[in-house]
């Protein structure tokens, strides 16, 4: 594959490298948009799913597609999805480069030192490899230890897994970075006058469709409660179905689910504030090793009451009694009690909690509070545009 360089050295060229273009487009084209802004080259490298890779070139960012295996272990592959990533580097050129999930923090924080490119590794949640601690885990942890000993920084979402790196020793505190979360447009995601139905109360889940993100527990909560409550009380799930994940769910229990009426599923969006603004409460009661998840800061910035498990990065976003209520993880009764408890609370709690839970997200987790960290790192070594 050539890929054809022009004009790349009258302004800074930045590369961000993830294992999908729809997590760059979802997850950081608000920064992507003001670098540009600021005179930054952007490229994007990721596999290639056309859709998403079509967006991104839609912003003005380079697309450079790379042949990744996400979630398969063979060592032979492994390495040679570095060698790719370290070709890739190689013709590019990039003068920094942002890594983003497991294996492209891992790999192509590897590659990025072979080819001396300044680089900085973002850690977006540990996801499920970290839940067992089976060799799979341990194999990891010793990679993670070899690439951030390379990595010229390396960033969290938030403190329980910074602390957790650096007590195992796997990142050196003199390194890590605590970010605000993954920063969140809240002109974007804002409180509408949209009237919530009065018949009924309406909770929503919102997430990829695989277990750790307690969407089984959802169920069984739902159960419950319907069968206490009968049609006062709906149950959406909104996500797409994610077959290459091993903790997905089967589109048939989904099926299944919304057959016994026990959840209402929506299917997937791109947009989810017209399914925000319709309802009374979010819940997730994730047992996933979150970094901050943006449901939920998407859910608080457009002034919803919270649900959430008291889990890393959950707790982060939801104060207990502030802006909605914690849950234990895996525990169906206490969900069931939280759900029943908001679902009976006042409309002015519910109120008062949304407005609080938005104010949180703007003096916490604004997206502008994140820029400051890329820029501060790109200024270090010297790539500000009018330096070019």
């Amino acid at each position: 594959m050539k890929i054809i360089k022009k004009g790349f050295n009258k302004q800074p060229t930045i590369a961000f490298v993830a294992n999908t273009a729809w997590f760059i487009f979802n997850f950081r084209i608000g920064i992507i948009r003001k670098l540009q802004v600021l005179g930054y080259h952007i490229i994007v490298i990721t596999p290639d799913d056309n859709k998403y890779s079509i967006k991104l070139q839609q912003e003005g960012c380079q697309h450079v597609p790379i042949i990744l295996d996400a979630t398969g272990i063979s060592i032979i592959n492994e390495i040679k999805s570095i060698y790719n990533l370290y070709a890739v580097y190689a013709q590019i050129k990039p003068h920094f480069i942002f890594h983003y999930t497991i294996k492209l923090n891992i790999y192509g924080t590897i590659a990025a030192f072979l080819n001396q490119i300044p680089r900085i590794a973002v850690v977006c949640g540990t996801g499920y490899v970290f839940l067992k601690k089976n060799l799979l885990y341990y194999w990891v942890i010793g990679l993670y230890r070899l690439s951030f000993a390379l990595a010229n920084e390396v960033w969290f979402p938030n403190n329980d897994e910074k602390k957790f790196f650096e007590t195992k020793k796997i990142a050196t505190p003199s390194k890590t970075r605590l970010l605000p979360g993954e920063g969140i447009n809240t002109t974007f995601f804002k409180p509408t006058l949209t009237s919530k139905p009065q018949d009924k109360y309406i909770f929503l889940l919102t997430a990829r469709l695989i277990w750790d993100k307690g969407i089984k527990e959802y169920a069984e909560a739902a159960r419950i409660l319907k069968e206490k409550y009968g049609a006062k009380i709906e149950c959406q799930l909104l996500g797409f179905l994610n077959a290459n994940n091993p903790h997905a769910i089967s589109q048939n229990v989904v099926n299944q689910w919304h057959t016994e009426k026990i959840i209402n599923y929506m299917g997937a969006t791109e947009d989810v504030r017209p399914y925000l603004e319709k309802v009374h409460c979010f819940v997730l009661p994730s047992f996933y090793c979150e970094g901050t998840p943006r449901s939920l800061l998407e859910a608080a910035s457009m002034e919803l009451p919270i649900i959430t498990t008291d889990n890393q990065g959950c707790r982060d976003v939801v104060e207990h009694g502030f802006n909605g209520f914690l849950t234990q993880p895996k525990n169906v009764s206490d969900l069931v009690a939280k759900m029943e408890q908001m679902f009976l609370s006042s409309k002015e709690m519910q109120t008062q909690m949304g407005k609080k839970g938005r104010l949180k997200v703007i003096q916490n987790f604004e997206e502008t509070l994140v820029l400051p960290y890329y820029l501060n790192s790109l200024k270090k070594f010297g790539l500000c545009p009018s330096y070019f």
